[in-house]
């Protein structure tokens, strides 16, 4: 594993620059240099320095003081976003997320310390090609082995949400959790609750739309965090269809929340402990009730399956038929029909709701437009060559007469 001057973009580099310019040490450091180790090419871009923040603001031209209280500032980089933290060690975390105390450092490694994971406690000087790796985060990354900075239940202590961090690195890498980080997580779940369910949530979600989320919600399960998301999920355990859903937040949900077990579970006990969108709950619950696909196997008639189709409003119908599948490991070719009619299924009349009303001869809208609509979804649901504007007008007159 090498770092690469040339992979660093030259705009981060001038932050460096500027930064050596006056007198400052400046390093790279955390998830960009563990990316580069892996050959991956880093989302973001963090420069840890020995220059107060206030420094660091008088250097750059465009700046945010994002967080200014805990020493990271924000260059503007020629377009190029730039996170510019002092180093640091912390202290006090009474809420179990942040410290209550920062107390700016001269060293890099004592920046370093205060760091969850060995892999993401490692800094690089690009221009002087200087590395600081004081807990051997390189070779972790070789072994392939998520490991705590120094006493792990102090790191986790210090943020609860480490313990989660943990396996989402752990399923998105495919590395092994070191066994005393690994037996870390449940005895720190007291601190893990403490974290607000946003953050939480937020962890969880990002799980959940992996390739490998059905690893990802065992090792949840297992280490007790999902008790402290999600409850009631922890219970079910039907995780291993989640790999052949679509990798969208609702879709996977919607897919745990189907396959759960206890039946008799109304849908608001199911989504209550998750703050969801109006949004993404309407579309759960409409996945919840139209999870049953009519005409798989049996003799259903035409009009039955158009009618599921239509009440799945939003969703996607091929995308609920492909998470029912991965749901009861049926073949796709009990769905052929229902694919194909899926494709023929109109998305709107061929009248639209002020063409019914002059049609009905209403001066204004009102609840007649609503009746004369779902009589004529109703026909057009029976045979779609039935959706034409003349046939629905001719419907429209007759309706009316």
């Amino acid at each position: 594993m090498k770092l690469h001057f040339q992979d660093v973009p030259i705009r981060v580099l001038d932050v460096i620059r500027t930064l050596q310019e006056h007198k400052h040490q400046a390093y790279l450091v955390g998830g960009c240099v563990r990316d580069m180790l892996m050959s991956v090419t880093p989302k973001d871009w963090d420069v840890c320095t020995d220059a107060l923040p206030k420094r660091v603001m008088k250097y750059f031209l465009r700046t945010i003081p994002t967080g200014i209280d805990h020493g990271t500032i924000t260059v503007n980089s020629g377009g190029e976003m730039v996170e510019v933290t002092t180093f640091r060690s912390e202290s006090g975390f009474t809420d179990g997320r942040r410290p209550d105390e920062v107390e700016y450092e001269i060293d890099i490694n004592a920046d370093l310390l205060r760091r969850d994971f060995t892999m993401n406690a490692i800094a690089w000087d690009p221009i002087f090609n200087v590395l600081a790796d004081p807990f051997d985060g390189q070779g972790d990354i070789e072994r392939r082995v998520i490991r705590a900075v120094g006493d792990v239940n102090k790191r986790f202590k210090e943020d609860g949400l480490r313990c989660i961090r943990a396996i989402r690195f752990q399923t998105r890498m495919g590395f092994e959790i070191e066994p005393e980080t690994h037996a870390a997580i449940g005895a720190n779940l007291e601190t893990f609750a403490k974290v607000s369910i946003e953050r939480r949530q937020d962890e969880f979600f990002k799980i959940l739309v992996m390739p490998n989320a059905q690893e990802g919600l065992i090792e949840l399960c297992e280490t007790g965090l999902l008790d402290h998301i999600h409850p009631m999920l922890s219970q079910n355990g039907c995780y291993t269809c989640l790999n052949n859903v679509k990798p969208t937040v609702e879709m996977r949900l919607a897919a745990l929340f189907c396959s759960y077990a206890n039946s008799y579970i109304s849908d608001e006990d199911l989504l209550t402990p998750l703050k969801l969108p109006a949004k993404m709950e309407a579309f759960i619950l409409t996945a919840r009730e139209q999870k049953c696909v009519p005409g798989r196997l049996g003799p259903v008639a035409d009009r039955d399956i158009r009618i599921w189709i239509r009440a799945c409003g939003d969703i996607d119908a091929n995308e609920l038929l492909d998470m029912y599948a991965a749901l009861t490991g049926e073949s796709p070719n009990n769905f052929f029909r229902v694919r194909g009619l899926i494709t023929q299924q109109p998305r709107k009349l061929a009248l639209d709701g002020h063409e019914i009303k002059e049609e009905l001869g209403l001066a204004k809208p009102g609840p007649l437009i609503g009746k004369a609509t779902k009589m004529l979804w109703s026909l057009v649901l029976g045979d779609p060559n039935m959706n034409t504007p003349e046939m629905l007008r001719a419907a429209l007159r007759e309706y009316h007469e």
